[in-house]
């Protein structure tokens, strides 16, 4: 997977103790707790919007490329993956993407989107990267979108922090999802 340039946030921060499921939000470390924070942007630039050069040393590159295989990281991916409900073929389509996607943009971003038609945009936008023109996204697929997804967000470099994170914005999401399906 080629990790790409600006908007990758993060400067190095490390969580001590492993992260849980059932206490994401306790073993939630505080830069991650800051990502879903309302008042993060209040003033300055959007997290969203910033990036640390870091990032990018060859050092830095090397180590986001393993964490994609990290186990514990390969298995958050898994449980996250298993909000979306995939076709037959375990595919995911443009619509199921979307009704996932809506809750992560608002989980995430929501208070920069304020219009329909924002969150919109911030879903298409995101479907063409995640689903390089092609009608649906394999597991595979949805696997880098979401890994991709982590590590744009995470400010450091620790699988442990992959796994908090997508956890802990799992746990966010999954309530109005499933009252959705109902």
């Amino acid at each position: 997977m080629a990790m790409k340039g600006p908007g990758r946030t993060g400067g190095g921060f490390t969580m001590s103790g492993a992260a849980t499921r059932s206490n994401s939000a306790q073993a939630m470390p505080p830069m991650l707790r800051q990502i879903f924070d309302p008042q993060r942007d209040a003033e300055g630039v959007p997290y969203h919007e910033q990036h640390d050069p870091q990032m990018y040393t060859s050092e830095a590159l090397a180590t986001r490329e393993a964490l994609c295989e990290h186990p514990a990281v390969v298995d958050a991916l898994h449980r996250f993956a298993q909000l979306y409900r995939p076709d037959a073929d375990g595919n995911v389509s443009r619509l199921e993407y979307a009704r996932v996607h809506v809750a992560i943009v608002q989980a995430l971003m929501g208070h920069h989107l304020r219009s329909e038609a924002q969150v919109r945009e911030a879903i298409d936008e995101d479907w063409a990267s995640d689903s390089a023109g092609q009608p649906e996204l394999t597991p595979a697929r949805l696997s880098d979108a979401l890994f991709e997804m982590a590590d744009l967000w995470c400010p450091g470099l620790d699988a442990e922090e992959y796994v908090s994170f997508l956890d802990a914005l799992a746990d966010r999401i999954a309530p109005g999802l499933a009252a959705r399906r109902a």
